[in-house]
């Protein structure tokens, strides 16, 4: 499978629910991904796909309840 296969479906159901807007869909996707790594207690990881590198980092100010 293509890697598009699996994130175009995800794609336009973010679209939808943000109205095409990419800052409001960078803003879920952001919070999708927060809170999955908060219920795994994970606060670091990177995802390497060719030539492209994602770090992803969670920093907190005080204590998350």
């Amino acid at each position: 499978m293509e890697m598009s296969e699996h994130i175009d479906p995800v794609v336009g159901l973010v679209n939808t629910l943000t109205n095409d807007d990419a800052e409001k869909a960078l803003k879920l996707l952001s919070l999708v991904v927060l809170g999955y790594m908060l219920t795994v207690d994970c606060i670091d990881f990177e995802v390497s796909a060719g030539t492209l590198n994602i770090n992803v980092s969670v920093n907190t100010e005080g204590n998350i309840k």
